[in-house]
């Protein structure tokens, strides 16, 4: 299970990207095209996160890019291990 802080910290990355006029954080598996996240985007909260939260994306192989917010949640519990 992730940390309650961590997980604090990419909804508050998420949140700085998403379409203006959204102001609750998204559910768990709301589409992160649908809140106005494109693929850079994604980029900039990955790097951002690995600088905030000390974590590193380069060791996970194969990454897919996450398509729901769950998804972006469980590639950093991945980043942590």
């Amino acid at each position: 299970m992730m940390r309650p802080e961590l997980r604090n910290t990419v909804i508050d990355e998420v949140m700085k990207r998403v379409r203006a006029g959204m102001a609750a954080p998204p559910d768990d598996g709301a589409e992160l095209a649908s809140l106005g996240i494109d693929s850079m985007d994604i980029i900039t909260i990955l790097t951002n996160l690995e600088k905030r939260a000390g974590l590193d994306f380069d060791r996970i192989v194969g990454l897919t890019p996450p398509k729901t917010l769950e998804d972006l949640l469980t590639m950093v519990e991945g980043a942590c291990a």
